[in-house]
């Protein structure tokens, strides 16, 4: 990969590089929401790994293999192996009830954060946890930090598998400065070895960019729109090449300078 082709932004590059990564992982039965014949980006339907890939999409001209509305799946409970769902979000009326679509038959918390403190964020992440599983703890105190939180959620994925959704992460992130740093070692330290997924989403694109994709202090979303998609291309795949640095390596270098040279607003 050379970098995205011009008409390509790289958010796109980012999520296909994403997507890359976790390929091996895409196996049995995957559910492509918002999928399309022909894709859009770089990454290819990894078909030769899956049992099945199966696309979902309102719109008939994409020729899905299943004309449905995401927050209505029509598929039984516990007969998809994975969902890939990339670009939707912003398609649909209620995601929050697609979200639950994800997450029916399994145990999980689905937490929304709000623009507040991070004592707001804490006290109903506290009711989202207690709406699955009493707690007395819990009912007598909300929980009083972030790494509290964490292992409180650690003890219920322990004892048997637990999906955690933070809606609007961004609004928790920002109350808390130290959130994604705690949320990081958490996950390196504890989580990633437990029976847990997590999901972060929210609805400002470009914080995720920012903050989640690329890092606090690059977007390369926006080093492409001030380089241009050739120039950064160009420069992406020298760093590849000359550098011997990975796709991935080489777009946040391109991000970074432009982001050092202040060519983003």
């Amino acid at each position: 990969m050379r970098g995205p082709r011009l008409g390509t932004s790289y958010r796109r590059a980012l999520l296909d590089a994403e997507l890359a990564r976790l390929a091996p992982d895409l196996t049995g039965l995957v559910l492509d929401v918002g999928g399309k014949r022909v894709p859009r980006g770089s990454f290819r339907r990894q078909e030769e790994r899956a049992r099945r890939w199966v696309l979902l999409n309102m719109d008939a001209a994409e020729r899905p293999d299943v004309i449905a509305n995401a927050e209505a799946l029509p598929l039984r409970c516990g007969s998809v192996d994975r969902i890939v769902c990339t670009e939707v979000i912003q398609y649909v009326d209620r995601y929050e009830v697609m979200l639950d679509e994800f997450a029916r038959g399994k145990r999980y918390v689905l937490y929304q954060a709000v623009e507040g403190s991070t004592a707001d964020q804490l006290r109903d992440l506290t009711v989202a946890i207690l709406a699955i599983e009493d707690d007395a703890g819990l009912r007598a105190a909300p929980l009083a930090n972030w790494d509290a939180a964490f292992a409180h959620l650690a003890r219920m994925a322990a004892a048997q598998p637990l999906l955690v959704i933070i809606d609007e992460y961004q609004y928790a992130a920002e109350s808390d400065p130290t959130l994604a740093s705690r949320l990081q070692r958490w996950w390196s330290r504890e989580a990633s070895r437990l029976p847990i997924d997590l999901i972060l989403c929210g609805s400002y694109i470009r914080f995720f960019v920012k903050n989640v994709l690329t890092g606090r202090s690059t977007t390369r979303e926006g080093a492409a729109r001030r380089v241009g998609h050739d120039a950064a291309g160009n420069l992406a795949a020298w760093f590849e090449s000359e550098c011997e640095m990975s796709a991935e390596e080489s777009f946040h270098r391109v991000a970074r300078l432009a982001v050092e040279l202040n060519m983003l607003d």
